[in-house]
């Protein structure tokens, strides 16, 4: 491994994958422009894109949580539009669609 993020995403993969109680879902996605890991917390049932470097992914986060801070009603609103998106078959992020 030569420590790129594509070997991190893997390994991470890897471990996701062995804990089946507490993460499922675990789907690893290298063909997008920044490798990521994608999963469900079993627990919360809270979906998570994991990636490396970077660094809008970060900004966009920050940015979503701020909004979230002004009014918790963003966060109901962002799943109900990500939960339509699915049901319509408009969400991911290989094929440009919503994220």
């Amino acid at each position: 491994a030569d420590g790129s993020p594509v070997d991190s995403v893997a390994m991470l993969g890897q471990v996701l994958k062995k804990l089946p109680d507490s993460f499922v879902n675990v789907t690893q996605v290298f063909l997008a422009m920044t490798p990521l890991l994608k999963f469900t917390d079993a627990g919360s049932g809270l979906e998570v894109d994991f990636c490396i470097n970077n660094r809008l992914g970060v900004r966009n986060t920050r940015l979503l949580a701020t909004y979230c801070e002004c009014d918790p009603r963003v966060r109901q609103l962002g799943r109900l539009i990500k939960d339509w998106a699915r049901s319509h078959s408009l969400v991911g992020t290989p094929d440009g669609y919503l994220n």
